[in-house]
């Protein structure tokens, strides 16, 4: 039987679609959901797909509705786009 946390994670996602990038090594799967997903449960999940993906980089690309996060939800949100945001900045910065 499925870990109970894991079926409750992935039971209502919705896979748009897997994209393989040949050149790249990189499979990314874009999945849409009612929230954002669990960071660890999606590396369990990149985990037990890796065997079949044998020397290529997997990533999830996790679409959900913004309009369903609580108030804590999107400031972490809007935390972690900031410093993407200044990260992006300053590489080019150093260019």
């Amino acid at each position: 039987m499925a870990d109970p946390d894991f079926a409750a994670c992935f039971g209502r996602v919705v896979v748009e679609h897997a994209q393989m990038l040949r050149q790249e090594r990189q499979v990314i799967f874009t999945l849409r959901s009612g929230a954002p997903l669990d960071k660890n449960l999606c590396a369990r999940l990149l985990a037990s797909l890796q065997p079949d993906y044998e020397g290529f980089e997997l990533r999830i690309q996790n679409l959900f509705g913004y309009a369903m996060l609580d108030e804590a939800a999107l400031r972490d949100l809007m935390e972690e786009m900031k410093s993407e945001a200044e990260e992006e900045v300053q590489l080019k910065l150093n260019l």
